[in-house]
Parts: structure tokens; C-alpha cells; sequence
């Protein structure tokens, strides 16, 4: 990922003029996440940084032999943003096929598609339609679905295993909260309290799958 403090002043100003030429696409981009992730705890401020930060390696990457660089960008966006939208939404059974599955039906969705047609473009069971169409709107690890025992017992083995700052991040999650709401309770920066939720996540993920 793209370290801006690591960007020389020739670089930081071409960096800035692509985000003014591209500004348009990222905002749709980011807005079009937002939109399909109303209760994760990233926000539309999370999904636009994370658009504009590889925005410079995918201007360098750029081969104008293999396409247009508008369709070129939207593609590089759209995986980002799916690989994002995994992170901050719920560490517990989410794969990234899943993810780009369900953006791929909401895009549909949202240009008027039908359910039939969705089916028959994407060849999709409707039990698969079913499983992940709403799979970016869940709650981030929340506790507000009793019935689903599996996900209760490992919310209770994970709150056992944190203390402190963290644990106290980890209720907040479970509140829904965006990043934005918890820097203002927790008393850091968004970015830096952005940092310490995406260190938690990770390591949730990597003890508990």
C-alpha cells in the first residue's frame, strides 16, 4: 500500500493531480461501497482513502496496450475496495469470492436487474443469491443475532481473549460503530484509531479461522 510520507514532493503533486482528474470515478467507487455496507464499520471516508492510496501504483502499473485507462482504474478500484470491504466487515467466515459475488449482484441489482436475469448472468443457484446477497450489509461481528450460536460462543471466546484497549475496541465493533464514532469515544485521530481497529481485526482473524 501507498506511504505517503515516503512520496517525494515531485511525486505527492503528481499524486494530487490524479486525484483531481480521477475524483469523480473514486467518489463513485467509494459511494457505491458505502452504499452496499450500511452497518460495517468502515465509512464512505474510509472507502475514498482507500480508493485514492492505490491510486498512484495503479497509474504506475498502467499499460495503455491493454485498455482504456478508465475501465483499467474501475477494475483496479472494485478489487481494492472488495479486498476492504472483506477487512472491515465481520473476521469470522467471510472469503473473498464472496464479497466480489455480492458486489456483483448489488451493481446488477442497482441497474435495474431482476433476480431471474441476476441468476442467469452471473450462473448463480438462487440458494447461492440467497447466502450472499447480503452478505456486505451484516453487522461487524454483531451480537444482535441470538440465534446464530456459532457466531455467540466465538464473540464469547474472543472477548475473554482481549483486555483493556483492546477489548474496549472490540465492544465498540460490536455496537456497529464507524471508525469515525470510535476516534471520537476512544480520544485518537480517524486514521490512527483506523490503524488500531485494522491491528485488531487482523489478529481476531488470525486466531480465531
Amino acid at each position: 500500500m501507498l506511504k505517503l510520507n515516503r512520496l517525494t514532493e515531485t511525486e505527492r503533486k503528481h499524486f494530487a493531480k490524479l486525484i483531481g482528474e480521477n475524483h469523480d470515478v473514486i467518489v463513485g467507487v467509494a459511494q457505491k461501497f458505502a452504499r452496499a455496507n450500511p452497518k460495517n464499520i468502515g465509512d464512505f471516508y474510509d472507502y475514498y482513502q482507500e480508493a485514492c492510496l492505490v491510486l498512484l501504483p495503479a497509474h504506475k502499473g498502467y499499460d495503455p496496450s491493454k485498455g482504456q485507462w478508465s475501465t483499467y482504474l474501475n477494475t483496479v478500484l472494485n478489487n481494492q475496495l472488495s479486498k476492504f470491504s472483506l477487512l472491515w466487515n465481520s473476521p469470522l467466515s467471510v472469503n473473498t469470492n464472496a464479497v466480489k459475488l455480492c458486489m456483483r449482484i448489488y451493481h446488477l441489482e442497482s441497474v435495474g436487474k431482476d433476480k431471474e436475469e441476476i441468476l442467469a448472468e452471473l450462473d448463480i443457484t438462487n440458494d447461492r443469491y440467497l447466502e450472499v446477497r447480503n452478505l456486505l450489509r451484516r453487522e461487524c461481528l454483531s451480537a444482535s443475532k441470538p440465534e446464530n450460536n456459532q457466531n455467540m460462543e466465538r464473540i464469547k471466546e474472543i472477548r475473554a481473549s482481549l483486555e483493556g484497549e483492546e477489548l474496549k475496541i472490540f465492544e465498540l465493533c460490536l455496537q456497529e460503530m464507524t471508525v469515525m464514532a470510535m476516534s471520537q469515544i476512544m480520544g485518537y485521530g480517524h486514521e490512527t484509531m483506523r490503524r488500531k481497529v485494522k491491528r485488531l481485526l487482523n489478529k481476531i482473524r488470525e486466531e480465531y479461522q
